[in-house]
Protein backbone atom coordinates (compact mmCIF):
# COMPACT_ATOMS: atom_id res chain seq x y z
CA UNK A 1 0.00 0.00 0.00
CA UNK A 2 2.81 2.17 0.89
CA UNK A 3 4.43 2.01 -2.40
CA UNK A 4 1.53 2.96 -4.56
CA UNK A 5 1.33 5.96 -2.29
CA UNK A 6 4.67 7.10 -2.78
CA UNK A 7 4.07 6.74 -7.11
CA UNK A 8 3.86 9.21 -9.41
CA UNK A 9 0.60 10.38 -11.00
CA UNK A 10 0.33 9.45 -14.45
CA UNK A 11 0.51 6.52 -16.42
CA UNK A 12 2.82 4.10 -16.33
CA UNK A 13 5.17 3.91 -19.51
CA UNK A 14 4.63 0.37 -21.40
CA UNK A 15 8.10 -0.15 -21.76
CA UNK A 16 11.69 0.54 -19.39
CA UNK A 17 13.08 3.73 -20.18
CA UNK A 18 16.53 2.72 -18.86
CA UNK A 19 16.54 -0.50 -21.42
CA UNK A 20 15.35 1.50 -24.58
CA UNK A 21 18.33 3.87 -23.37
CA UNK A 22 20.72 1.49 -23.05
CA UNK A 23 19.63 -0.29 -26.37
CA UNK A 24 19.06 2.69 -28.56
CA UNK A 25 21.24 5.37 -27.18
CA UNK A 26 24.51 5.13 -29.20
CA UNK A 27 22.74 4.87 -32.95
CA UNK A 28 20.26 7.90 -31.68
CA UNK A 29 24.19 9.89 -31.17
CA UNK A 30 25.19 8.75 -34.12
CA UNK A 31 22.47 9.87 -35.94
CA UNK A 32 22.60 12.99 -34.14
CA UNK A 33 25.96 14.04 -34.34
CA UNK A 34 25.59 12.98 -38.31
CA UNK A 35 23.41 15.84 -38.52
CA UNK A 36 24.74 18.39 -36.10
CA UNK A 37 28.44 18.24 -36.37
CA UNK A 38 29.54 18.31 -32.69
CA UNK A 39 29.38 16.03 -29.92
CA UNK A 40 27.52 18.57 -27.66
CA UNK A 41 24.71 19.13 -29.70
CA UNK A 42 25.02 15.28 -30.57
CA UNK A 43 24.97 14.76 -26.85
CA UNK A 44 21.53 17.19 -26.45
CA UNK A 45 19.47 15.85 -28.97
CA UNK A 46 19.82 12.28 -27.48
CA UNK A 47 18.80 13.83 -24.23
CA UNK A 48 16.42 15.54 -25.57
CA UNK A 49 15.04 12.71 -27.04
CA UNK A 50 14.60 10.58 -24.39
CA UNK A 51 13.29 13.17 -21.89
CA UNK A 52 10.53 13.55 -24.31
CA UNK A 53 9.84 10.45 -24.20
CA UNK A 54 9.78 10.27 -20.35
CA UNK A 55 7.56 12.93 -19.92
CA UNK A 56 4.72 12.59 -22.05
CA UNK A 57 1.65 12.17 -20.22
CA UNK A 58 0.58 9.21 -22.72
CA UNK A 59 3.83 6.90 -23.68
CA UNK A 60 4.21 6.23 -27.44
CA UNK A 61 3.79 2.78 -28.27
CA UNK A 62 7.38 1.19 -29.21
CA UNK A 63 5.99 -2.20 -28.83
CA UNK A 64 6.97 -3.12 -32.64
CA UNK A 65 9.66 -0.92 -33.78
CA UNK A 66 11.27 0.97 -30.62
CA UNK A 67 14.70 1.65 -32.35
CA UNK A 68 13.12 2.99 -35.83
CA UNK A 69 11.15 5.22 -33.51
CA UNK A 70 14.37 6.66 -31.21
CA UNK A 71 15.97 6.92 -34.45
CA UNK A 72 13.71 8.99 -36.09
CA UNK A 73 13.09 11.44 -33.11
CA UNK A 74 17.18 11.92 -32.96
CA UNK A 75 16.92 12.94 -36.82
CA UNK A 76 14.27 15.03 -36.31
CA UNK A 77 15.19 16.92 -32.92
CA UNK A 78 18.70 17.00 -34.60
CA UNK A 79 17.14 18.95 -37.29
CA UNK A 80 15.53 21.06 -35.28
CA UNK A 81 18.82 21.90 -33.64
CA UNK A 82 20.48 22.93 -36.85
CA UNK A 83 17.57 25.38 -37.34
CA UNK A 84 17.93 26.74 -33.94
CA UNK A 85 19.90 29.75 -34.08
CA UNK A 86 22.05 28.41 -30.85
CA UNK A 87 23.13 25.94 -33.15
CA UNK A 88 26.33 27.79 -34.39
CA UNK A 89 28.86 26.74 -31.85
CA UNK A 90 30.74 24.28 -33.85
CA UNK A 91 33.41 21.94 -31.94
CA UNK A 92 36.21 20.64 -34.92
CA UNK A 93 35.05 17.59 -36.04
CA UNK A 94 38.94 16.27 -35.40
CA UNK A 95 38.29 16.71 -31.73
CA UNK A 96 35.54 14.36 -31.11
CA UNK A 97 35.55 10.41 -30.23
CA UNK A 98 34.05 9.36 -33.93
CA UNK A 99 37.28 11.16 -35.63
CA UNK A 100 37.56 7.38 -37.32
CA UNK A 101 34.08 7.70 -38.88
CA UNK A 102 34.26 11.26 -40.11
CA UNK A 103 38.28 11.57 -40.92
CA UNK A 104 38.80 13.80 -44.24
CA UNK A 105 39.22 11.75 -47.73
CA UNK A 106 42.45 14.04 -48.20
CA UNK A 107 45.50 14.59 -46.14
CA UNK A 108 45.94 17.99 -47.80
CA UNK A 109 45.26 20.72 -45.39
CA UNK A 110 43.19 22.51 -48.21
CA UNK A 111 41.08 19.95 -49.01
CA UNK A 112 40.68 19.15 -45.47
CA UNK A 113 39.76 22.96 -44.89
CA UNK A 114 37.31 22.72 -47.90
CA UNK A 115 35.30 19.54 -47.03
CA UNK A 116 34.43 20.93 -43.70
CA UNK A 117 33.58 24.04 -44.73
CA UNK A 118 31.36 21.92 -47.30
CA UNK A 119 29.47 19.96 -44.33
CA UNK A 120 29.48 22.76 -42.33
CA UNK A 121 27.23 24.57 -45.66
CA UNK A 122 25.53 21.31 -46.22
CA UNK A 123 23.98 21.31 -42.50
CA UNK A 124 23.26 24.96 -42.80
CA UNK A 125 21.15 24.13 -46.03
CA UNK A 126 19.43 21.09 -44.08
CA UNK A 127 17.65 23.24 -42.21
CA UNK A 128 16.65 25.45 -44.77
CA UNK A 129 14.56 22.81 -46.53
CA UNK A 130 11.27 21.02 -45.07
CA UNK A 131 11.91 18.49 -42.25
CA UNK A 132 10.73 16.01 -44.33
CA UNK A 133 12.98 16.67 -46.82
CA UNK A 134 15.45 16.94 -44.51
CA UNK A 135 15.13 13.84 -42.25
CA UNK A 136 14.63 11.31 -45.81
CA UNK A 137 17.89 12.95 -46.36
CA UNK A 138 19.66 12.67 -43.52
CA UNK A 139 18.69 8.97 -43.31
CA UNK A 140 19.78 8.11 -47.09
CA UNK A 141 23.11 9.75 -47.26
CA UNK A 142 24.14 10.48 -43.24
CA UNK A 143 23.04 7.01 -42.10
CA UNK A 144 23.05 5.08 -45.39
CA UNK A 145 19.76 3.71 -45.18
CA UNK A 146 17.86 2.20 -48.54
CA UNK A 147 14.92 4.07 -49.89
CA UNK A 148 12.94 0.78 -48.35
CA UNK A 149 13.90 1.28 -44.78
CA UNK A 150 13.55 4.85 -45.11
CA UNK A 151 9.64 4.11 -46.67
CA UNK A 152 9.29 1.83 -43.49
CA UNK A 153 10.70 4.48 -40.77
CA UNK A 154 8.64 7.40 -42.12
CA UNK A 155 5.72 5.56 -42.87
CA UNK A 156 5.61 6.22 -46.76
CA UNK A 157 6.20 4.51 -50.44
CA UNK A 158 9.62 4.32 -51.30
CA UNK A 159 8.98 5.30 -54.91
CA UNK A 160 7.76 8.45 -52.61
CA UNK A 161 11.32 8.63 -51.07
CA UNK A 162 13.39 8.71 -54.43
CA UNK A 163 10.90 11.83 -55.03
CA UNK A 164 11.95 13.18 -52.10
CA UNK A 165 15.12 12.62 -52.58
CA UNK A 166 15.48 13.73 -55.81
CA UNK A 167 13.92 17.31 -54.87
CA UNK A 168 16.03 17.56 -51.76
CA UNK A 169 19.22 16.96 -54.00
CA UNK A 170 18.11 19.65 -55.85
CA UNK A 171 17.74 21.99 -53.34
CA UNK A 172 20.10 21.22 -51.34
CA UNK A 173 22.34 21.79 -54.67
CA UNK A 174 20.40 25.13 -55.46
CA UNK A 175 21.34 26.28 -51.69
CA UNK A 176 24.91 25.41 -51.62
CA UNK A 177 25.80 26.88 -55.27
CA UNK A 178 24.35 29.98 -53.95
CA UNK A 179 26.79 29.82 -50.54
CA UNK A 180 30.09 28.80 -52.93
CA UNK A 181 29.46 31.24 -55.47
CA UNK A 182 28.57 28.62 -58.33
CA UNK A 183 26.71 30.34 -60.75
CA UNK A 184 26.40 27.01 -63.12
Amino acid sequence: MRAEATRSPGPEPSFDLEALFRDHHKRAFRAAYRIVGNLQDAEDVVQTVFLKIARRDVPPDLSRTPGSYIHRAAVNAALDQVRSPASKRQVPLEQTPDEKSRAPLSSDPEEIHREKEMQRHLTDALGTISAHSAEVFALRYFEGLGNTEIARIVGSTRSAVAVTLHRARAQLKEKLSRHLGDTS
